[in-house]
């Protein structure tokens, strides 16, 4: 067992076993049952990479920190209110600097995260590498929280491993887009729902993304939502994953003057998770209202208010942020 994968405050018993060769067999030694009790994650003195603002509003008790399974650099691992939900900060080394490659709320109860957060600009986040498929489980949430998606799910011909934050919108070293294929970051997603209306907006706003460079920054929060009635599928060891009913993406452009934020644009996008499903065009405001979150709560409030009541088709995304309102 991964020490990293430990629930904490938590009690393990352990056995030691050996296996000897007595002259004529084999024989086999058992130690005396043992048992230790796992560390309590420290007390939250630096909240990080959470006051970023593409990160939802977020109360965390403790952190606890690790070496990326992909990368040399470490993963932020909060315990919250709720001893179900954990809150992970990935990084990343770029250069000489290490950057935050996405946030995420993970929900063991149903094995998913229930809001993907990143940030995306063409200078900051360039395109450099290739996608690259690892699938390996989140090192900063418990492994028995987690699915095991080495190779899917039961049902292969209905669900694939739907990304919540795309390869594609982590391409600046192998390390970043590896860690795009932990675990934590799948949902069950209908195969013709994900090669459809969700990979034509991941695109999208990919080139949203893209075309941000220099002073202005392109947040973008993304999430399922379990209706009434959800369903459930298996992972291949017999896990239960629940089965989202709709889907949307948040995205809020903010341009800055120095490091002064000036300006800000949002739109939001909803779709019921269905093959043959069509985007619809909505707020923020209205997504806060549908998941209960708190999105962008960092953009200073007198352009976040604005900005979060907006509808924009990706196409008619503003090319620049203009909400200047005090």
């Amino acid at each position: 067992m991964d020490v990293a994968s430990l629930e904490s405050s938590t009690k393990y018993y352990y056995k030691a076993y050996m296996t000897v060769w007595n002259g004529s067999a084999y024989v086999d030694i058992e130690g005396e049952v043992l048992s230790f009790t796992s560390g309590s994650p420290s007390p939250v003195s630096d909240r990080g990479f959470l006051d970023c603002y593409e990160v939802p509003d977020i109360t965390v008790q403790g952190v606890s920190t690790g070496t990326e399974t992909f990368g040399s650099t470490s993963y932020y691992s909060y315990t919250t209110a709720n001893s179900n939900q954990r809150v992970v900060t990935h990084t990343f080394s770029y250069g000489v600097s290490t950057l935050r490659n996405y946030s995420m709320l993970y929900d063991r109860t149903k094995h998913a995260a229930l809001w993907v957060a990143f940030v995306m600009n063409g200078d900051s986040y360039p395109w450099l590498v290739d996608r690259s498929d690892s699938w390996k489980p989140d090192p900063a949430i418990p492994e028995g929280w987690q699915p095991s998606l080495s190779s899917g799910y039961q049902e292969s011909s209905t669900y694939s491993r739907g990304h919540q934050v795309a390869s594609n919108d982590r391409r600046t070293t192998t390390d970043q887009t590896k860690q795009t294929t932990y675990y934590s970051n799948m949902t069950p997603q209908l195969s013709g729902f994900n090669s459809g209306v969700w990979a034509t907006l991941e695109g999208d706003i990919q080139k949203i993304g893209n075309a941000c460079t220099g002073s202005t920054m392109l947040f973008v929060v993304t999430g399922p939502i379990f209706g009434s009635g959800y369903i459930t599928t298996n992972d291949k060891s017999g896990t239960a994953c629940a089965v989202p009913t709709q889907y949307y993406k948040c995205i809020m452009k903010v341009s800055y003057s120095g490091d002064t934020p000036t300006a800000a644009v949002g739109a939001a996008y909803l779709m019921e998770h269905e093959n043959g499903a069509t985007r619809q065009n909505v707020s923020i405001d209205y997504i806060e209202q549908l998941t209960g979150f708190n999105f962008f709560a960092n953009v200073p409030t007198h352009l976040q208010n604005a900005a979060e009541g907006e509808v924009h088709p990706t196409s008619d995304f503003p090319q620049k942020a203009t909400n200047t309102s005090e």
